[in-house]
């Protein structure tokens, strides 16, 4: 008929219109992008590929942001073909028919030493198809940073010349020198070595490592043994410093013999105690390749018998303190002009203060002491008028100076990087998935979570995946993740296994932790470790711990107030627990020469675990013992199925026995009930412990997060 529209299927034989006209519709594709996930300063460019699943006949334009710590121009250049790719957004074209775009990403060798560096482009949207692999990570590692370390003979016979090596972590990149000298222990110069003042060790670009030479002198008469230390100064700022190197001159007559220190033996696995008590002396000879802990020293006594049972001071005395090692406390913020804690506050390099610019083009403006995610501010203070306090005791565990009536953190050379998590309001997994991903992404090598979700350890399903993922997140840089296991009241005995998330100590990278007192039995409301000795589960002083509190704080805990006024408490729980062994990590890192390198992370954890030890004529059940099988299982293991949110989460101090999981701070003995505020989901949170008797029902508000609980 005239005027008759043809039907589709007469258009689809028709040869106008071809019959591929309908057959060769574009199917929607799946769009990733990949990339390597470490480069080198120096290394020159490298791919980074955007790839379509399938060819299209018309353009795909997909949308894009990067972000990180590296600073375009500054750190690295983005390059689409020979064209500069717009930062921090902009859009990715395919052109029909293309199915890969590369994209040259080139490091920029500064010359300067700054902290590792970190670059994400974030795939966003891509209008008619899916994002498949949407996000690449590089870390840019700083060929301009070294950390240096003296080798050589610990024991030298009289009227020799010793020689001794300065050797580097990485090549110099330019010429670097360092300044040697020798100080006196028992010997003396004049008569038993000659000294060596400020000698220059110079590094050429290339060179890793330098010879000197000391001369040891003839020795005159009977004498005992005697010792010196080689001290080394790094010329140029920003080098850390290098440790210190013991040497002893055996005495005439005496042949030498090995420091007197305990054998090490390898632990074994029981369902309380787990591999047993941390042990830093034995943990730290054990990484750096020996077969005795280190000779033991006298006990301080007092207030210190925390450092004394995890063996800290045999550590300090070789000269380990944790010195150019950042441990990220995510809790209640900090007490940041505490007189213990106030030098060992972590400084971003990289932010200028007070500008209102985010320097380092990480998303946090003018964040020079850390981030308070629960105020959405730059100021992570512990605030005592909110019943806070929980997260300036596990700062000072960790890395406090002493002063009098308070003990000296177990790493007092450490930094600590204050994350304010809890707040006024209720928490989100979100916001603590983002603290840690803040705390791991801004350097911190050890992460202290003295925080946990009420009893989700009978519920793995419930377990927050958003949460599980920033800790793989953080290991995955290189983190190690410390968390208290989980207290509980008399009413409700304390789990058969950790609470979330020191329930995830099977997974790479992870340490779970339970409280035991001076006398090394376990404490009565610790969780225990479980049956499975895949789990990285190491037991602490956890029981009336004494440590730093901010000046007005009042309660839980006996509240001891010096003289000139300076604030300590003793309060129990499996968040004191933690911050010992977070301190113990510090310790072991900073013994290495390379802290970041790939493969540290699990050699510490496993040298951690097995060279705990349980305390003798304790009980213990399910023994299972310790070998490089089950150190690798350790290592490896996961538990399977994180799934859903909880109610909210606490510190595991101040926590209560409720029914509904609850995150708390893991501190203070189960003493009240706390709540935690979530306040920008683009960001993070911590959560800082609210209090409330544990008796009074709490209002709440709607959050994905109401289990988590400050551990004590």
């Amino acid at each position: 008929m005239v005027g008759r529209r043809k039907s589709v299927r007469s258009r689809a034989r028709d040869p106008r219109f071809g019959i591929e006209g309908l057959e060769r519709r574009d199917c929607p594709a799946v769009v990733s992008i990949v990339g390597p996930r470490e480069v080198s300063e120096a290394g020159g460019p490298v791919t980074l590929t955007a790839t379509l699943s399938a060819p299209q006949t018309k353009p795909v334009e997909v949308s894009y942001f990067t972000g990180g710590t590296a600073s375009v121009g500054l750190d690295y250049r983005l390059l689409a073909g020979t064209s500069a790719l717009r930062t921090p957004s902009g859009t990715i074209t395919f052109r029909p028919g293309v199915t890969s775009v590369p994209i040259t990403f080139t490091p920029l060798n500064d010359t300067l030493r700054d902290p590792d560096e970190t670059f994400q482009m974030n795939l966003i949207s891509a209008r008619g198809h899916t994002l498949g692999a949407k996000t690449v990570s590089v870390t840019i590692r700083d060929d301009d940073s070294y950390t240096a370390m003296v080798t050589g003979p610990s024991w030298v016979s009289a009227n020799t010349t010793a020689r001794f090596t300065l050797r580097l972590s990485s090549p110099a990149t330019r010429t670097e020198t360092f300044f040697v000298s020798t100080e006196d222990r028992s010997a003396t110069t004049a008569r038993d070595y000659g000294s060596l003042k400020n000698l220059p060790v110079t590094f050429l670009p290339g060179q890793i490592s330098r010879d000197f030479n000391v001369v040891i002198r003839p020795a005159a008469g009977a004498l005992p043994d005697r010792s010196f230390v080689i001290t080394v100064r790094p010329q140029a700022a920003g080098v850390p410093a290098v440790a210190p190197y013991t040497v002893t001159i055996a005495g005439t007559g005496t042949p030498p013999s090995a420091p007197a220190g305990p054998v090490l033996t390898t632990a074994t696995f029981t369902q309380d105690y787990g591999w047993g008590v941390v042990n830093a002396s034995a943990s730290v000879a054990t990484l750096l390749g020996s077969t005795t802990a280190f000779p033991e020293v006298p006990d301080i006594g007092g207030v210190s018998w925390g450092n004394e049972v995890v063996r800290a001071p045999e550590v300090w005395a070789q000269g380990y303190t944790g010195k150019g090692i950042v441990v990220a406390v995510i809790d209640t913020g900090v007490d940041y002009t505490h007189p213990s804690l106030s030098s060992s506050i972590w400084v971003n390099p990289r932010e200028i203060p007070g500008d209102e610019i985010d320097n380092d083009n990480n998303g946090f403006v003018d964040d020079v002491r850390g981030w308070d995610f629960a105020s959405d501010d730059n100021d992570p203070m512990d605030e005592v008028s909110a019943r806070g306090g929980h997260g300036t005791h596990v700062a000072g565990t960790i890395a406090a100076v002493r002063t009098a009536d308070g003990p000296r953190g177990i790493a007092p050379d450490a930094k600590i990087m204050p994350v304010r998590f809890f707040g006024t309001g209720n928490p989100s997994d979100d916001d603590l998935a983002g603290c840690i991903r803040y705390a791991a992404s801004n350097g911190a090598t050890v992460i202290n979570l003295s925080l946990g979700y009420r009893y989700s350890f009978s519920n793995p399903v419930s377990w927050p995946s958003v949460v599980t993922r920033a800790i793989s997140y953080a290991t995955s840089l290189g983190s190690v993740v410390v968390a208290a296991a989980g207290n509980a009241l008399d009413d409700r005995p304390p789990g058969s296994s950790p609470d979330f998330p020191a329930s995830l100590a099977t997974m790479p990278g992870v340490v779970s932790v339970g409280a035991i007192d001076k006398d090394l039995r376990l404490g009565d409301f610790s969780f225990l470790a479980g049956s499975s000795s895949a789990m990285k589960h190491v037991v602490a002083p956890g029981v009336n711990v004494r440590s730093t509190v901010p000046s007005g704080y009042k309660e839980p805990g006996n509240v001891v107030v010096t003289p000139t006024g300076v604030t300590f408490a003793d309060l129990p729980g499996t968040s004191m627990a933690a911050p010992h062994v977070s301190g113990v990590v510090a310790l072991m890192l900073s013994a290495l020469p390379n802290p970041k390198a790939p493969g540290v992370r699990d050699r510490v954890v496993n040298a951690l675990v097995t060279t705990s030890q349980q305390p003798p004529g304790l009980s213990s059940t399910t023994a299972a013992s310790a070998s490089m099988r089950s150190a690798a299982a350790v290592a490896t293991a996961q538990r399977p199925g994180q799934a859903s949110l909880i109610t909210r989460p606490m510190p595991m101090a101040f926590q209560a026995a409720t029914p509904a999981a609850v995150v708390k701070p893991q501190a203070f003995v189960p003493v009240e009930v706390e709540r935690g505020h979530h306040t920008s989901a683009a960001r993070a949170i911590a959560f800082r412990a609210l209090a409330a008797s544990s008796d009074v029902a709490e209002p709440r508000q709607l959050s994905r997060l109401t289990g988590a609980r400050r551990l004590i």
